[in-house]
């Protein structure tokens, strides 16, 4: 699916922000900006490959000369043109997605947002998230590796409310739940085990979030994945995943189910759902596991809405 977002704030609000925080959001805004406009590129691109390589042309038809509105256009505009995605797309994996995956792991961790340190966006995510209602009081955490020392992460303390720590709360911590730097006073939570366990499974996860959204916490109650009913909700089709030790209630608290959770959430999964407990979500950086945590609470808001309108869903052969 293609979209685009407009990113909009209130007059006031927006002049009423420190310059130094406005130059952060214009600066990280600018620079996601252009990783989606070359997405869009790249995509355009794997659609003519694939349907190059499924014998479609330019004209819309097969080498055979059938006709198909499977196909891209050719568009010109000021001296260029564009191959312009036709409207629906081949599940032909080509050489431009293949070069795309390559472009998304490379620039999205080449996109850390330099200005703030990893403690601050933890305090951020905290404000965020809590804002959106997708937390629990004092109740889930958030851990996020040290890439400047191996065998650490950074973590917020137990005990505050999401929308309470400030940076200066966040906690070094070491695999032992150790803490190395943060206020005197302060402990992390005693459930991390939970986080640890995806980051030693998944190199590829830098940052994981545990908490327990009230609609999602609900959701997990009915083992059922989260459908693509929107493009929000299509970043979840096939990325989410169960950690069946938690549909007991009694081993909610059982620290022996815990590390459990890297073997559960699997190679590719970014969801891990925690029947009668909350949900876990793990991504590449902090920015990409909140926004997930917020668009999961939403995509079950769909869920719900529909299922309470009654309306069955008119899947297409192709969406099936």
């Amino acid at each position: 699916m293609w979209a685009g977002y407009w990113m909009l704030a209130n007059g006031d609000a927006w002049k009423a922000l420190p310059p130094d925080v406005q130059s952060v959001v214009v600066r990280a805004n600018e620079r996601y900006a252009l990783m989606q406009r070359r997405d869009l590129a790249l995509l355009n691109v794997s659609l003519a490959t694939s349907c190059t390589a499924a014998e479609w042309n330019s004209s819309g038809r097969r080498a055979t000369g059938s006709a198909t509105s499977c196909a891209p256009s050719t568009r010109s505009g000021k001296g260029s043109s564009a191959i312009a995605p036709g409207p629906c797309s081949s599940t032909t994996r080509g050489a431009g997605m293949k070069s795309l995956d390559r472009l998304r792991a490379t620039e999205i961790a080449a996109a850390e947002i330099d200005v703030l340190t990893i403690p601050q966006q933890i305090a951020i995510a905290m404000r965020v998230l809590e804002r959106a209602g997708c937390c629990q009081d004092a109740a889930g955490q958030i851990v996020v590796r040290n890439p400047e020392r191996a065998g650490t992460s950074y973590t917020n303390p137990w005990g505050f409310t999401w929308e309470a720590p400030r940076a200066s709360d966040i906690l070094l911590i070491d695999e032992r739940m150790q803490v190395l730097e943060g206020p005197a006073g302060l402990a992390p939570s005693g459930s991390l085990e939970l986080q640890f366990g995806i980051l030693r499974a998944r190199p590829d996860i830098q940052a994981v979030l545990h908490n327990h959204p009230p609609l999602a916490t609900a959701w997990s109650a009915t083992r059922r994945p989260v459908r693509p009913l929107d493009q929000t909700s299509s970043i979840f089709f096939e990325r989410q995943a169960w950690c069946a030790e938690f549909e007991d209630v009694a081993h909610l608290y059982d620290q022996a189910y815990f590390g459990r959770t890297g073997e559960a959430l699997g190679p590719l999964a970014h969801v891990l759902w925690m029947v009668h407990h909350g949900v876990i979500v793990a991504h590449g950086s902090i920015p990409f596991a909140t926004v997930y945590g917020l668009y999961l609470e939403r995509s079950v808001q769909l869920e719900l809405s529909l299922a309470q309108a009654g309306a069955p869903i008119r899947w297409t052969p192709r969406s099936r």
